[in-house]
């Protein structure tokens, strides 16, 4: 039976269809069954579960989830690789549980009521727009499995304190708990990228972990401020930003945070304590 997770099986059904990967579209096929195991054992799938997964590429991740899952909605955002797809389900045997839909994953309507998952391998420059949508949403996923550029999962995992900790970390974490599962060579992929990735997995802060701000917009707006200039002491670029002297230097003074304090320092409850202080006095 056919598989696009087979190397020279994908490679056949790209040359049938002349079709020339896009780079734009992060257009590296994962041609590896171990890996694409692991990455559908991450999601932690139950037959109820809905799966959107974000650009299926040929189905190998595609079919797999498929075949543990209630239902996947495969979200493609090249018109040209949909033929492909369509074809590759039928000749592997994918469920009818699969609907493949041709759309762009940041103007796709998420489920406003019910639960759903997001899985998918995410090209690199939109991983953080995509990521920060899902962190946004009304209805919060109930569980993300991405994988992405290695760079960007380290930043998005991070800890305070280090060069890889910045606003993408704080506003992903103020969302979720971020686990960095497993690294993924570049020789998995066809073509072979230029860097390598990792998978990473977040799952909604609830109960006491759950994370709110009294305004969200302030605490957002307080950490891209904050990391827009991260060389200088956090006081001085949230007043480059406009937040008011005064505020600044008695929300500083109310949350217990030293005023000469830079923005890498601060934890998501930090921030959240700031920008909760700042509120009250702008």
């Amino acid at each position: 039976m056919f598989s696009p997770a087979n190397k020279s099986e994908a490679a056949a059904l790209i040359r049938k269809h002349t079709f020339t990967p896009i780079k734009k579209y992060g257009q590296n096929f994962l041609v590896d069954g171990n890996i694409i195991g692991k990455i559908v054992a991450a999601a932690l799938l139950n037959g109820g579960d809905t799966v959107i997964e974000i650009g299926p590429g040929l189905g190998a991740l595609t079919f797999p989830l498929a075949r543990e899952a209630g239902r996947v909605i495969a979200v493609e955002a090249d018109e040209k690789i949909i033929p492909l797809l369509r074809e590759a389900a039928a000749e592997a045997g994918a469920p009818d549980n699969l609907d493949i839909v041709n759309a762009d994953f940041m103007e796709y309507e998420l489920p406003a009521s019910g639960g759903y998952k997001l899985v998918g391998n995410l090209p690199y420059y939109i991983t953080t727009p995509i990521l920060m949508r899902a962190a946004e949403a009304p209805n919060l996923p109930e569980l993300v499995v991405c994988m992405m550029q290695r760079e960007v999962a380290q930043r998005i995992t991070a800890a305070p304190g280090g060069k890889s900790y910045g606003a993408v970390s704080v506003a992903v974490q103020y969302r979720f708990r971020a686990e960095y599962l497993f690294d993924v060579p570049a020789a998995v992929f066809m073509p072979k990228p230029a860097v390598d990735s990792s998978v990473i997995r977040l799952t909604p802060l609830s109960g006491a972990d759950a994370r709110a701000a009294q305004n969200e917009r302030t605490f957002f707006a307080l950490v891209k401020a904050g990391f827009g200039q991260r060389r200088k002491m956090l006081r001085n670029s949230l007043k480059t930003a406009g937040f008011g002297d005064m505020a600044i230097e008695a929300a500083f003074a109310e949350a217990g945070i030293s005023p000469m304090a830079r923005a890498e320092q601060l934890s998501v409850a930090d921030f959240i304590k700031l920008a909760d202080a700042v509120e009250g006095k702008e």
